[in-house]
């Protein structure tokens, strides 16, 4: 099963659920997926270690990276 994160494009926006791969992410890091619309800019708000246990199924878009603040 892959790790898990949860992430909103808007602060009003539904979660979306990304594949966080090699990174451990906690919440309020801003992050790069590959979404269905392409590469989208997000924030994390469930991080890694906070899904413990998820229906979901299937493959999973990923996250490509972490955006850091300059």
């Amino acid at each position: 099963m892959p790790s898990l994160v949860g992430v909103r494009f808007k602060l009003s926006d539904n979660v979306h659920y990304f594949d966080s791969g090699e990174f451990d992410l906690e919440a309020g890091e801003r992050v790069i997926v590959d979404s269905e619309e392409g590469h989208r800019e997000g924030f994390v708000v469930i991080g890694t270690r906070q899904v413990l246990f998820s229906e979901l199924r299937g493959p999973m878009l990923a996250v490509l990276k972490r955006v850091c603040d300059p």
